[in-house]
């Protein structure tokens, strides 16, 4: 006998003793205990051959639930924390109260050889044994490899990668969890809403009188193929749709019909505002449609975060006391706003490259409104609807791209000002060229370093209102600079630290000054340069801020303010300069017959 079997058979025997004690203890009290030598428990009610478990450990019990699963359902997989499993026309999902339910019918079940020992279960063990049974039927990623189509009631709706669309027949390996309720036929394909229906009421009622009428009816008929066939982050240049606009201009309604086309399963509402919580993130895990009414500028959107969900990259979320999961979002966003959000971490070309605005304008009169019309049309035109959707996801897929629309591009113009950082640019910085004459009359290039411009920034949002959540770090202050045509200089080309200047202009630094002869450490005037110019601002230079080389600090050279003797900080227009280092300037920079703007007469 081997070690193994002496220590199992020691255990049974030891079982059967403390068994049989109760039994001797629980005649005295006159009460039975159940599976005692009198009472034998009915075995569950499982499907299958009658099982012999050797150990009734989680293990063997979470084995023994896989063989039935696969006897019921065939094929299960486990993915995105869920069970699935094959049924007629799509995937779906075992629910983990069911599984609970099967897991504690083998309570009470006997193992051994003996079939004396009792298997007990309580809540953590249960438990166990479903962890176990996720590790055996783990299949991450299994529904990142989706056919891309329409799985509706008539079928399967391939499409060709020229868009051409065919009807096949259900199957598993198409991998789809949703099933849409209507009826597409190959032979009766309808490229655009007739008039008199529903469909063509909505569509042309909400851009009427608009110039790019067709364009936009075109938009919305590829808007409603990319819901369909789960195409919101795929293709070559994915969109986070906005439809903008005014009160009662058929924003709703469109929102409405969109949201009859996918079933309640396979839609959620999630702000994009919401897209940084770990918990609400998760709503969006094999989800086709994601739709909110009212953003809002209250509320600041994440921009990386936004970015990440717009073009399908893996993120990862955690239901609460869960485990973290991670997903790819297939989801098609459509949100319906009066005024644009606002941005955490501003508006840089990525965020307007993932942003498709649809703008209405035109509020629908009340003899023109139809009640819940976007839920008419599902109601009543719902294979119609189905139909142009299908046309709309092969022009889609075709072109891989939206149509084209002047009054989106001017919309991402107007939503790219709005940036802090871009704003602090127009506002405070002028491109000029700039000159620095030093102590032996020889001239020298004039820098700003990035962390002046960006403390001038901070204080410059902070006076103009802005949200603290829309001041960018000074990271992305750099690279925003970057992309307005600043350029980062070495340490040796700076004067000793990394400075930002133009990359537009090729001409020497020089900055222009109201009066004064050029003297050592004084800005040189520049006589040459274009009489348009104004001394206040300069590159780099917040409103006439400019360094000196050895001080730390800056000053104004030319904004009217005072320099107070008194202890402290002294402002000017909302710049803070150091009263220690603007003495140390005014006395060791400037020549005393030197009067520039900002300081005044007043003398140390």
């Amino acid at each position: 006998m081997s070690a193994g079997e002496r220590i199992y058979d020691e255990a049974e025997e030891f079982q059967e003793d403390a068994s049989d004690n109760s039994q001797e203890a629980a005649a005295d009290w006159n009460f039975d205990i159940p599976g005692g030598a009198e009472e034998t428990p009915a075995p569950p009610p499982h499907t299958g051959p009658a099982r012999n478990f050797i150990t009734g450990s989680d293990v063997e019990l979470a084995e023994d639930l896989k063989r039935i699963l696969q006897a019921q359902y065939d094929e299960v997989v486990f993915c995105e924390g869920e069970f699935w499993h094959y049924a007629k026309t799509q995937w779906s999902t075992i629910s983990r109260n069911d599984l609970w339910c099967r897991v504690s019918l083998y309570n009470g079940d006997t193992h051994g050889k003996t079939r004396k020992l009792l298997i007990r279960l309580n809540s953590s063990r249960i438990e166990s044994i479903l962890q176990h049974l996720e590790k055996l039927h783990d299949s991450p990623g299994f529904f990142n490899n989706a056919a891309r189509g329409v799985n509706c009631l008539s079928g399967f709706v391939e499409f060709a990668p020229d868009g051409t669309p065919s009807l096949l027949d259900y199957s598993p390996d198409h991998r789809q969890r949703n099933t849409l309720q209507g009826y597409w036929e190959p032979n009766r394909r309808v490229a655009a809403p007739p008039p008199g229906s529903l469909i063509h009421t909505l569509l042309y009622g909400s851009t009427k009188d608009d110039p790019e009428q067709s364009e936009k009816v075109e938009a919305l008929l590829r808007l409603a193929g990319a819901v369909v066939t789960g195409s919101g982050t795929r293709g070559i240049d994915p969109k986070v749709v906005i439809l903008k606009g005014e009160s009662k201009a058929g924003k709703g309604q469109l929102l409405a019909m969109f949201r009859g086309l996918v079933p309640t399963s396979a839609q959620c509402s999630i702000s994009p505002s919401q897209f940084a919580d770990r918990n609400f993130v998760m709503e969006l895990m094999g989800k086709l449609l994601n739709t909110y009414d009212e953003l809002g500028s209250t509320y600041a959107v994440t921009s990386e975060v936004f970015k990440q969900i717009s073009t399908g990259d893996p993120i990862t979320g955690c239901r609460k006391y869960g485990h973290p999961i991670t997903f790819t979002p297939l989801a098609q966003n459509i949100f319906a706003c009066n005024l644009l959000p606002s941005f955490r971490g501003g508006v840089d070309k990525a965020v307007l490259n993932r942003m498709y605005i649809l703008q209405f304008d035109r509020p629908i009169p009340k003899e023109e409104r139809i009640e819940d019309l976007g839920k008419c049309i599902v109601a009543k035109e719902m294979d119609l609807l189905l139909g142009l959707a299908i046309e709309g996801a092969s022009r889609l897929i075709r072109d891989g791209r939206f149509p084209h629309l002047e009054s989106a591009e001017a919309e991402l113009v107007e939503l790219a000002e709005t940036d802090s950082a871009v704003m602090w640019c127009k506002d405070r910085i002028k491109r000029t060229t700039l000159e620095r004459v030093n102590k032996d009359g020889t001239r020298s290039p004039m820098r700003l370093t990035t962390s002046q411009m960006y403390a001038d920034y901070k204080m410059w949002a902070e006076s103009q209102g802005h949200d603290r959540k829309s001041i960018v770090h000074v990271n992305v202050f750099s690279q925003r600079l970057r992309s307005l045509g600043l350029k980062r200089m070495n340490a040796h080309a700076s004067g000793g630290s990394s400075a930002c200047v133009s990359n537009r202009r090729k001409a020497r630094a020089r900055t222009l000054t109201k009066r004064g002869a050029p003297e050592p450490g004084a800005v040189q005037p520049d006589i040459d340069e274009e009489p348009g110019y104004e001394p206040k601002l300069v590159l780099g230079c917040a409103l006439g801020l400019a360094p000196f080389r050895g001080v730390s600090g800056i000053y104004p050279i030319d904004l009217p303010g005072d320099l107070s003797p008194q202890k402290g900080r002294a402002r000017t227009r909302g710049s803070y300069v150091s009263h220690r280092i603007a003495k140390s300037i005014y006395r060791k920079r400037l020549p005393p017959k030197c009067e520039p703007g900002g300081f005044g007469d007043k003398k140390d």
